[in-house]
């Protein structure tokens, strides 16, 4: 697991912020050089990075809904909070 994190940290830049309360901090922000806001691609990305922080290594991604209702600022860090609805047990 601590090799996933460091390769999260260096490809995904996000890292633990509060790890007891499942809340993940995303340190960097792309930039392609439009004028526009953040890319969604790297909120995606950082999303899925914090999901797999959250979990043990065995566990996988099921599933992923997103809604994008204002458009992000670059120079302020995105904070993740991870919600667990079922923790990968069966009902």
């Amino acid at each position: 697991m601590e090799q996933v994190k460091r390769e999260i940290k260096k490809y995904f830049y996000v890292e633990d912020y509060d790890k007891e309360n499942d809340i993940y901090v995303g340190t960097k922000s792309w930039s392609f050089g439009g004028p526009r806001g953040m890319f969604g691609g790297q909120v995606i990305a950082q999303t899925i990075a914090a999901a797999i922080l959250s979990v043990e290594p065995e566990y996988h991604i099921h599933s992923m809904h997103l809604q994008f209702l204002l458009g992000g600022k670059r120079d302020d860090p995105i904070y993740f909070h991870v919600e667990r609805t079922r923790d990968g047990k069966y009902i």
